[in-house]
């Protein structure tokens, strides 16, 4: 439902996400690819009189000195390219990315939907995985027949749920529209429609 949406739309800007993703894709080198020497497998430091300048400066004030892209600013940068439009009116949701190359947004945006709406999904079924077995152990200690039914249906409601989150298509949000990138060569962007399910 809606608070399942929500957590989507957290879980895109969170560092969980990010983590995952460079470990999965190596984003940082990909997004930072001007800061990165392949050849050396390493983060190239920025160098020249206005840097040290600059770090001079953040020193004296005491504020953070330069450092090479990490997870939190991974999550910065991909929570910034994801923005979320409410369309009250027609019940949706449209998220929207921009890019330089129109083929590259449509690449992150899906991504970046498709993964961080598994982790979600992930969490849910080891959640339910975990009540399922708990119902199961009360339900072998309990005698009482009125108690016996209520963690019988209990149990029924959980198993229902893993079968939904084993359910094929994705978890948080059904998307109706294909993802549509746009032609305008002054704002290259890519767009993703969903629609909120209410459960």
């Amino acid at each position: 439902g809606g608070a399942t949406f929500t957590r989507l739309r957290l879980m895109i800007k969170s560092p969980i996400l990010a983590s995952h993703l460079q470990k999965k894709y190596g984003l940082m080198q990909e997004i930072y690819s001007d800061s990165w020497d392949s050849a050396s497998n390493s983060w190239i430091k920025p160098d020249g009189k206005d840097f040290k300048k600059n770090e001079a400066r953040k020193r004296f004030f005491k504020h953070p000195l330069w450092n090479p892209p990490n997870v939190e600013a991974l999550a910065d940068h991909i929570g910034g390219m994801v923005k979320f439009k409410d369309l009250p009116e027609q019940g949706f949701i449209h998220a929207v990315t921009t890019h330089t190359n129109p083929n590259e947004a449509k690449r992150f945006l899906n991504i970046i939907f498709s993964e961080a709406d598994q982790l979600i999904r992930e969490q849910d079924r080891a959640r339910a995985i975990k009540r399922l077995k708990y119902l199961i152990n009360k339900l072998e200690e309990v005698t009482n027949i009125d108690h016996r039914g209520s963690l019988i249906s209990l149990l029924t409601k959980e198993q229902g749920k893993l079968m939904f989150l084993d359910s094929e298509g994705s978890y948080t949000a059904k998307i109706v529209d294909p993802i549509f990138v746009s032609r305008n060569p002054t704002s290259p962007d890519t767009r993703m429609m969903f629609a909120i399910p209410i459960i």
